[in-house]
């Protein structure tokens, strides 16, 4: 991926990229689409198995959307405290209410946060969602990581647009070389890095 002075950034670069997600923080919220065993799950759950080896002193709350077996898993990773559901339970009358009440949920989770992880670019479509527009300047929000692992239809259909990069304070790392060009011919972002990765989902 290119630097904004022209420069490709080297392998050794996007690895402290990633480390740097969390290096100063100790509270990260993580937010993921769905948690059914297949690759972005896989690699969110394998990220924080080894954060809890490298970064002892970090923890996590997981937002999800869709739920799957990768919840129990991790559950029971010691540095995780919440798993918790994005979507409310909507009940007709109330669920106006209950909609409010579960957006600011959110939000305190994130107001807690030293960093956010946004495992996918639907992610960080459903984050700005949550967020209130009072807040939704980059020096009220934490630094986000939104890494992106689709390629030119799910850009296009995650909603995400020019204005998202525009108005939160946005890294983002790219699972490969293909996607890292797709981003580029669709956004223009200051800050990307390209980290190859690979699941074995058998």
């Amino acid at each position: 991926m290119k630097k904004a002075d022209g420069q490709l950034t080297t392998g050794r670069e996007s690895a402290e990229a990633s480390r740097n997600i969390i290096s100063a923080a100790k509270k990260i919220c993580v937010i993921t689409p769905y948690l059914h065993h297949d690759g972005s799950s896989l690699l969110l759950y394998r990220f924080l198995k080894w954060a809890r080896s490298t970064r002892p002193q970090c923890r996590f709350d997981i937002l999800y959307l869709s739920d799957g077996p990768v919840r129990q898993m991790l559950e029971k990773l010691e540095n995780v405290d919440d798993v918790v559901y994005l979507k409310p339970k909507l009940h007709r009358i109330i669920h106006r209410f209950e909609s409010h009440s579960h957006k600011k949920n959110i939000q305190k989770f994130i107001g807690k946060s030293d960093a956010v992880y946004c495992n996918t670019i639907v992610s960080l479509k459903w984050l700005e969602n949550f967020l209130d527009p009072s807040t939704t300047k980059k020096h009220f929000l934490p630094p986000i990581t939104v890494h992106v692992r689709e390629l030119g239809y799910w850009l296009v259909k995650s909603g995400v647009t020019q204005r998202t990069f525009d108005s939160l304070p946005v890294t983002a790392i790219a699972d490969s070389s293909l996607t890292a060009e797709s981003l580029a011919g669709r956004f223009v972002i200051s800050n990307c890095n390209v980290i190859d990765e690979y699941c074995d989902t058998e």
